[in-house]
């Protein structure tokens, strides 16, 4: 006569299973984690170079006293301290790509954060002609 149920034998392969099975699913969902936490931050600190990059573009467009080609500090660098930990570093610089000075000037967008004590950053160059 067979009873239902289980026995003692195949309780201990399961827990035992149990035991190797679920510390390596936790470790892979914590990994999971973190890395969407990682991307996140990046994600956001690209979006904060990508929308300084495009205000400086817009300057430029409006033309008149918003970018002034000839008043506008060469080889300067602007830190601002943004939220959410983020700082953001603008650099403007004479580009001299077509041996004319003062006619291009290069720009270099920097975002940096710190994430588990180290320093990240994110970086956009970019140059904007006078024509």
């Amino acid at each position: 006569m067979k009873k239902k149920g289980f026995t003692l034998i195949e309780i201990i392969v399961a827990i035992g299973l149990a035991a190797l099975i679920l510390p390596a699913l936790i470790i892979v969902f914590s990994f999971s984690i973190q890395s969407a936490g990682q991307g996140e931050n990046f994600t956001k600190a690209y979006a904060l170079a990508q929308k300084e990059m495009e205000t400086i573009y817009g300057l430029k467009e409006q033309g008149g006293t918003a970018w002034d080609w000839v008043n506008t500090p060469l080889n300067s660098t602007t830190t601002t301290p943004l939220t959410e930990g983020f700082t953001q570093t603008v650099q403007i610089s004479d580009a001299n790509l077509y041996g004319s000075v003062n006619d291009t000037r290069k720009i270099i967008v920097t975002i940096n954060w710190k994430e588990k004590g180290q320093n990240q950053e994110v970086k956009l160059e970019s140059y904007v002609t006078k024509h």
